[in-house]
């Protein structure tokens, strides 16, 4: 018996570690209060002054109460406001001002950089936009807005509302199927190919993590969300994307058993495992259903971008046999 304690106990300690690290590489600590609008800004701020962008936070002092949903789309929205700020502006400055203006909160990021054309029709290309596309529709699913004002020589303000509080939620299912149809109905073509990513995993915190990982890639596009097998299966008919990311042990159905139906039923999307486990076996039983490779949770953050590049590659996808048997 103690053996299977013991290895329980493992599996736990490699839980608690890898939630801790996500928690602390890839979002702020939050405190389940007022301070947490003012707190995930500056955590953004502090992050992107390690790329040489500084930015100052402005705060009208008023009380900003808002869902966890909604918080992490704002830290998101903002993030991407300020990188985009560092690849396109042409300056290292910028501002990001909260407000509470009728029940909304209001978040503007400002810069005094070269700024564009907005009379020009702008689509995502292989310089950006693709964030910006998921932005609006995120907030659009909240009941908010985002506006992007601009002038040539003048700068940019990018801005995105939300309310300061959403009421119920749609469940977690609703959510996923409705930003899912937007996303299959309003696909803009590209100059370059976008690597298209599903996240499938039973746990929020990890699919937020992996989603925060994932977007600081500018190639790569996290089109949708499912929180078990079933759910995975039925994504990848809708939305078709390039890469699954695979977590292997989820209820309803696990990852080993979405994975084969999905690569019977569309061999050619790319399937990356992801497990505590990381044993020979939990490998061997990935690879024995087609997925192409395999990263434990604990090496995720360093190692999963580099996998789905590596097993994305032209060469890659060539050599992948094209069906198996039921």
């Amino acid at each position: 018996m103690m053996p299977i304690v013991e290895e329980v106990k493992e599996l736990v300690d490699h839980a608690v570690t890898y939630v801790r690290m996500l928690m602390g590489d890839l979002r702020p600590t939050l405190l389940g209060d007022e301070d947490d609008v003012l707190t995930a800004m500056q955590w953004v701020v502090e992050k992107m002054s390690r790329y040489g962008l500084q930015a100052d936070v402005e705060d009208d002092g008023k009380i900003k109460r808002v869902d966890e949903e909604a918080l992490v789309l704002a830290y998101h929205s903002v993030h991407e406001f300020l990188f985009n700020v560092l690849k396109h502006a042409g300056t290292r400055r910028a501002k990001v001002v909260l407000r509470n203006v009728a029940e909304h909160l209001e978040i503007t990021v400002i810069d005094q950089g070269r700024g564009f054309d907005m009379a020009t029709k702008h689509v995502p290309t292989d310089k950006g936009g693709f964030g910006l596309f998921s932005i609006r529709e995120r907030i659009a699913l909240l009941g908010g807005r985002c506006e992007i004002v601009s002038d040539r020589g003048k700068g940019t303000r990018a801005t995105i509302v939300v309310p300061l509080s959403l009421g119920a939620f749609h469940s977690e299912h609703q959510a996923c199927t409705a930003s899912a149809q937007i996303r299959s109905d309003d696909r803009t073509p590209s100059v370059v190919h976008h690597l298209r990513v599903l996240l499938v995993d039973d746990h929020a915190v990890m699919r937020q993590g992996l989603y925060s990982l994932l977007q600081e890639d500018g190639s790569i596009e996290v089109v949708g969300e499912a929180s078990n097998g079933e759910m995975a299966v039925e994504l990848v008919s809708l939305l078709q994307p390039d890469v699954v990311v695979m977590d292997c042990e989820m209820p309803k159905m696990n990852g080993f058993e979405a994975t084969r139906r999905i690569k019977r039923d569309f061999p050619k999307t790319i399937v990356i495992g992801v497990s505590f486990l990381n044993d020979p076996g939990t490998t061997a039983a990935m690879r024995a259903c087609r997925a192409s490779g395999y990263v434990s949770k604990e090496q995720a953050v360093s190692h999963l971008l580099k996998t789905i590049h590596s097993v994305s590659t032209p060469h890659t996808m060539a050599s992948i046999a094209p069906n198996i048997s039921p």
